[in-house]
């Protein structure tokens, strides 16, 4: 089911001990009496669902039906939505009371098309429903497309309205939405290239207002038949409308399109059963402002057909017909419940309480991924962090044998003595040759000239996060830092659900050092032991890099407060995947290259809290022994620099980077590379290049082996040898930085 793959029988339940359901129930088919249904199916307080509970306003028809409480493991599932809106609360978002008592029982599951639906819609920070998201009506109706990238007739499209909100829906429903407005002003007219085919096109403009239906807009057949072919598309976008959800995402699903989904907040259909990791892309609304941006949200070409498959089996499944739909809400609710989530009621309590849909998978760090790079000299600092660290682990590890390596597989990681990582069952490995096939080997022992080892740090990065499957929140660590302390999975779960309630949040984890060998316990413990000897503290040169962990204010602190950034800090961030751009793999070696990704997301707006309850440790003399020439990162970051500047208008220095820029080493370096970055000069399998992977998701047995892909980097045209001084600030900036 995960994989979209044909549909396996999940495991028989086991005997069930809950008690009948009650009149106006029924148990579906296969629950074995663990989930009781509405007779109806669907429930409505403002629209026809069914009829007695039309006038339904206050809940108490609602709860008249569900008198009879049950345990939580053998819940109700109340379907809230039939033909428009789910359970709405109006504008204010403030619910009656039975209604807001029905929210937080522990024995109801919801199935909507958005758990969020019964709040305000433009409030997407609340917590969501416990229960199923399920697929809106209105089902693709064309001919049945191919699911190849080459058949189809464009690669991104769009057809539908381009206006916002009526008034008198905002009034009533506090819904204002302009994600539209805003992809019509940076999308409206393109039409792409010979490779890359756009289609956008406003409804709007091609209906007429049917009087005899409240103004609601009317399209000919010809209309009609022209959003079917619309659907003939690689990529659908699925903007936010009236509600967060719109019909838009089913009819691409059965068209076998892949959607990008633009509406923060909204869970995806059937999220417990199906991984739309491989299937959907979710844009954050921020990018509708910038069709470059957008853009650059859209996996690698290579992948195309393979999601495409993916969605087309998806929809085979789970979407192709109302029984296979119907059956889909179902299993998922078991496969919640099967998960151990059902006990907790949907609720948001101080100090990390809450029964978010798959909280107690979160709290066995199933919904978090820490995502590392490694190599066979790190392995010591690995077992450290996997004994800290319950939950998903994703290891990019590269070999220098990548053959030996592969056939070793989880073995690889293992400690000298033949000791695995604790729990190796929950870790995702990639492993990377250190030679890809006709490129240049990243790292040559005792030959790293100038620059020293142009070891592939950001590429080993983005293979660990691309192995993290369905995890949707990430925390990206250097292998040498481990957690501290308690219940680790449950305070980062806190920050988590956080994060995926407002994706524009991310939480800063402060970073100490600890001598070899040395425990500590607690932050009361930490802060001692800085009070006492100021150890603990990175070395001076690292400081500028941990600014924004706001140490001072952290001492004292009892709850989160924001830390704005600072040019040249990069803090270890919990952040929603869904903002998180991939890492600039042109960036190796030493230097910027962590730095680059904090830029780029400070960029995106992304707003950075510290959490104060936790933080990470580094082991001191833990570093690696690689060859460090920071001016390797600095010809990297002239044209870093440029490209976020166009993209988004961005630009932050300092009187250090710029006396870096007219640094003697970095001309030197630039010199050396022609003025290019050096993964360039040195022509490295980076960026749209990637080598062969080996790869073991968890509990797997057997590797996953990915072909390379693309081209090594070209190497510039070197005009005459002189030296090529860095680029300079935009001009009118130079005094504002």
């Amino acid at each position: 089911h995960a994989s979209g793959a044909k549909p396996l029988p999940l495991p028989p339940p086991p005997p069930s001990s809950c008690p009948p359901c009650p009149p106006g129930s029924h148990s579906p088919a296969g629950t074995d009496g663990r989930i009781c249904r509405l007779r109806h199916g669907f429930l409505q307080i403002y629209h026809e669902g069914v009829r007695s509970f039309r006038k339904d306003v206050n809940g108490s028809q609602l709860l008249r039906l569900v008198r009879w409480p049950r345990p939580p493991q053998c819940p109700y599932l109340v379907g809230s939505w039939q033909w428009g809106h789910g359970i709405d609360c109006g504008r204010s978002g403030v619910c009656p009371p039975a209604w807001e008592a029905a929210f937080h029982r522990a024995d109801i599951l919801w199935n909507s098309p958005d758990l969020l639906d019964h709040r305000s819609c433009l409030d997407d920070r609340r917590q969501a429903l416990r229960g199923v998201a399920q697929a809106p009506r209105h089902f693709y109706e064309g001919p049945a497309l191919p699911p190849a990238h080459a058949a189809r007739r464009y690669t991104l499209s769009y057809m539908g309205k381009c206006a916002p909100p009526a008034a008198s829906w905002a009034r009533q429903h506090g819904c204002r939405s302009l994600v539209r407005p805003r992809l019509n002003a940076s999308l409206h007219g393109q039409r792409g290239n010979d490779s890359f085919r756009v289609s956008f096109v406003c409804s709007d403009e091609l209906g007429t207002p049917d009087s005899a239906h409240g103004g609601r807009i009317k399209y000919s057949a010809s209309v009609r038949e022209r959003y079917r072919r619309s659907m003939n598309s690689t990529f659908v976008l699925v903007p936010r409308g009236d509600n967060r959800w719109n019909y838009r995402f089913s009819e691409a699903v059965g068209a076998c399109a892949i959607p990008v989904v633009l509406a923060d907040g909204l869970s995806l259909p059937l999220e417990p059963l199906v991984d739309w990791s491989g299937a959907a892309v979710v844009v954050p609304e921020a990018a509708a402002d910038d069709a470059a941006t957008l853009l650059r949200w859209l996996p690698p070409r290579q992948r195309w057909d393979e999601m495409l498959a993916a969605v087309c089996r998806i929809n085979a499944n789970h979407f192709a017909t109302r029984q296979l739909r119907d059956r889909s809400i179902v299993d998922a609710a078991l496969l919640l419940l099967r998960n151990g989530s059902s006990p907790a009621p949907a609720t948001e309590t101080p100090g990390g309480g809450g029964g978010a849909p798959g909280e107690a998978a979160d709290r066995q760090g199933g919904g978090i991924c820490v995502a590392v790079a490694a190599t066979a000299d790190r392995v010591g600092a690995l077992h450290r962090l996997a004994t800290s660290w319950p939950g998903l682990l994703s290891v990019a590890f590269l070999s220098h044998n990548f053959t030996r390596d592969a056939a070793l597989g989880l073995r690889a990681l293992a400690a000298p003595g033949g000791s695995l990582p604790a729990s190796p069952g929950r870790i995702a490995l990639s492993l990377v040759p250190n030679r890809p096939s006709g490129a240049r080997p990243y790292v040559r022992r005792g030959r790293g000239g100038l620059f020293g080892d142009l070891f592939p740090t950001n590429l080993l990065r983005n293979v660990a996060l691309d192995a993290c499957g369905a995890a949707d929140v990430a925390l990206v660590l250097d292998v040498d830092f481990s957690f501290c302390c308690g219940d680790v999975a449950r305070t980062l779960d806190r920050y988590a659900r956080a994060v995926r309630a407002d994706t524009g949040l991310s939480y800063v984890l402060p970073a100490f050092e600890a001598a070899e060998g040395e425990v500590i316990r607690s932050k009361g413990e930490l802060l001692d032991r800085l009070d006492r000897s100021g150890a603990g503290v990175f070395e001076k040169q690292a400081q500028a890099s941990h600014a924004c962990d706001r140490l001072e204010q952290w001492r004292g602190a009892t709850e989160p407060f924001a830390s704005p950034y600072t040019y040249m800090c990069e803090p270890y961030l919990l952040v929603h995947r869904s903002v998180l751009p991939p890492y600039d793999e042109s960036f190796v070696g030493y230097g910027k290259n962590r730095l680059s990704l904090h830029y780029e997301l400070a960029a995106r707006r992304v707003r950075m809290e510290v959490a104060p309850d936790a933080f990470v440790l580094h082991e001191r003399g833990s570093h690696a022994s690689r060859s460090k020439a920071w001016w390797a990162g600095e010809t990297c970051w002239p044209a870093f620099r440029k490209r976020v500047w166009e993209a988004h208008g961005f630009w932050r220095s300092s009187r250090r980077q710029r006396q870096l820029d007219a640094n003697p080493r970095v001309l030197q370096a630039l010199n050396r590379t022609c003025g290019a970055c050096v993964a360039r000069s040195a022509r490295l399998c980076v960026g749209s290049c990637r080598p062969e992977l080996a790869r073991w998701l968890p509990g797997s047995r057997k590797p996953t082996l990915l072909p390379p892909s693309g081209a090594p980097l070209e190497a510039p045209e070197c005009p005459g040898g002189t030296a090529i001084a860095s680029s300079s600030e935009p001009a009118r900036l130079r005094k504002e930085s």
